[in-house]
């Protein structure tokens, strides 16, 4: 935006930028002093910082960039990067000033200031959730591998037991996995087939789900493979299960997973993320439960935000699904009707094709 005014502070031109800025029609503000522009406490001072400037004073702004308060005709605030130049035309003196709405730049270094509490306080409560999962999960493990260890290699339960050996290992990993995601280090991402992984993690809500929820699962896109780590990915598809199991509740319902291919020919912003136009894979987990409403899915990834209805969630958990999914290169999204369900979608880019 560029106003211009006069020695005596009236403005004499006004682009069409700082008019939007500003919230003024066009050339409303043409001939109006420039205070109208300031809150009362910095208009106050202007008038005689101009008086001694123009009567032979140092310049205190001429040339030099800064950040001010600046107000909009409805009377709101809002910050500006403001920079003061000076010009002579026909022996008269005019100053010109360049601003740049900083409204958005204060949003997101607020919006990072939150992200950063957010992180801290995740990473306080990582070694009490790692110490408080271990000593839950260790007996279990042990008891369960015991009692497969008793029974006859063809027993009936021995499978569903090795689910739960399979299940408990993963979770074990899911302490070590807060403590990396908090602390941002590295985790054992390598070229996988992700529909393996989503194959056994849908078995897994599959033996979750009661027998009035159906869990279907299509796996379109077979054989490609992406730069995962499977236990963090295989973690992503139970939350998301886990989260569809509890929104249809004990009602008659059903979870349907869904994997397959798309190609983006252009850039595509999702939830946030802008993607680069390349293949990939199409992750999709849908339910018909209770919805989410529409004031909180703005809130739904941030965390310790819960959506139960009784409190009962943490909020660590989609917060968790949105980091892990970030750090594969991909992005995640939510569209839910309440009393219809919630589809979340997820895209990770392909890097090759197994069996090509």
């Amino acid at each position: 935006a560029i106003i211009s005014m006069d020695a005596t502070s009236t403005i004499t031109l006004a682009n069409q930028a700082a008019e939007q800025i500003f919230g003024y029609e066009p050339r409303e503000l043409h001939g109006q002093h420039v205070t109208v522009l300031m809150p009362g406490y910095i208009a106050q001072q202007h008038d005689g910082y101009v008086s001694r400037y123009t009567g032979g004073g140092s310049p205190k702004v001429i040339g030099i960039g800064r950040e001010v308060t600046a107000m909009r005709k409805d009377g709101s605030t809002f910050p500006v990067h403001l920079s003061v130049g000076e010009w002579s035309s026909e022996g008269e003196r005019y100053f010109v000033g360049i601003i740049q709405d900083l409204t958005k730049q204060e949003e997101f270094e607020n919006e990072l200031r939150r992200a950063r509490t957010a992180q801290a306080a995740l990473g306080r409560a990582a070694d009490k959730i790692a110490h408080d999962l271990n000593n839950l999960l260790a007996p279990m493990l042990g008891l369960t591998r015991m009692s497969i260890g008793a029974l006859p290699p063809d027993h009936k339960i021995r499978s569903g037991l090795e689910q739960v050996v399979k299940a408990t290992e993963r979770c074990k990993g899911l302490a070590e996995q807060i403590l990396s995601l908090s602390q941002q280090q590295p985790t054992g991402q390598h070229l996988a087939v992700l529909c393996e992984v989503i194959e056994e993690a849908s078995n897994m809500i599959r033996s979750m789900a009661p027998a009035s929820v159906a869990v279907n699962t299509e796996l379109q896109a077979r054989g490609y493979r992406v730069l995962a780590d499977p236990d963090e990915m295989y973690r992503v598809v139970l939350n998301l299960g886990a989260n569809a199991l509890r929104a249809i509740g004990t009602a008659p319902g059903r979870i349907n997973i869904l994997l397959e291919e798309e190609t983006l020919d252009a850039p595509r912003v999702v939830g946030g993320i802008e993607l680069p136009a390349k293949r990939y894979l199409k992750l999709s987990v849908a339910d018909n439960g209770t919805g989410i409403e529409k004031d909180a899915l703005p809130r739904i990834f941030d965390p310790h935000f819960t959506s139960t209805a009784n409190g009962s969630g943490t909020g660590l958990g989609l917060a968790i699904v949105r980091g892990i999914v970030m750090s594969h290169r991909g992005a995640i999204a939510v569209q839910s009707v309440p009393g219809e369900g919630t589809t979340f979608v997820i895209y990770l880019p392909i890097h090759d094709r197994q069996d090509a």
